[in-house]
């Protein structure tokens, strides 16, 4: 989901280029100029593929940093939309500002500023709207449960320790907003060798991996 650097270099006279893959397709932009908003499963299925991206870009230390409707590819496969992200980093060299602790210069931004970015693009793909610097809740244009608002006005809060602390956070939520489930903690299953045991051998090692095993077989078991 991320637009492929196909080369770069400098030209003789010293200016640098980048090639970057050919987007064939439409921004987001774009489509949301020509149909207006979007429906909610097609906005979360697109905000599903933005947030794949910018999850593997924060896992190697990237933050986009200037994310927004134009630089958010659609490429169309029959009914579905294949999203491809352009413009990394480039908020740095453009000056372009999306989270307001980037209008700080002095501040330190993370990748706290791609949630704000994602909420701000979930929020006008449902609405067809821009969110302001203080929004009404998306349901206040369309017809949306009140645990997708809270999800969307989250990502959007302006200090950004009162967000989500990650886009795969936002997403997961988002998700169970749309789909009208409620969003449970997670649960993580950790089998412990005994401490005291100086050599670990294999028996002890398949025991721990049976434990493991048992208790994933049960989890299933509780899914409805």
């Amino acid at each position: 989901n991320v637009a492929e650097i196909l080369e770069l270099g400098e030209l003789a006279d010293g200016r640098p280029f980048l090639v970057v893959e050919w987007i064939a397709g439409r921004s987001l932009q774009t489509a949301l100029e020509a149909r207006g908003r979007f429906s909610v499963d097609d906005a979360v299925r697109i905000a599903d593929e933005i947030a794949a991206a910018l999850t593997a870009a924060h896992a190697l230390g990237v933050v986009h940093g200037a994310l927004h409707a134009r630089n958010v590819g659609l490429v169309a496969h029959g009914e579905h939309w294949a999203v491809k992200l352009a413009s990394f980093g480039m908020a740095r060299l453009s000056g372009d500002k999306v989270a307001p602790e980037q209008q700080r210069p002095e501040a330190k931004t993370d990748r706290r500023v791609d949630v704000f970015a994602l909420g701000a693009l979930v929020y006008q793909m449902v609405t067809g709207l821009r969110p302001t610097a203080d929004p009404p809740p998306p349901s206040t244009y369309a017809t949306l449960p009140l645990s997708f608002d809270e999800v969307v006005l989250r990502c959007l809060r302006t200090d950004p320790t009162r967000r989500w602390s990650s886009v795969d956070d936002a997403i997961t939520a988002l998700r169970a907003a749309a789909a009208g489930s409620e969003l449970v903690a997670e649960l993580t299953v950790t089998a412990f060798l005994d401490p005291a045991v100086d050599t670990v051998d294999a028996a002890a090692l398949d025991d721990a991996e049976r434990a493991l095993l048992v208790a994933q077989r049960w989890l299933e078991r509780q899914q409805v």
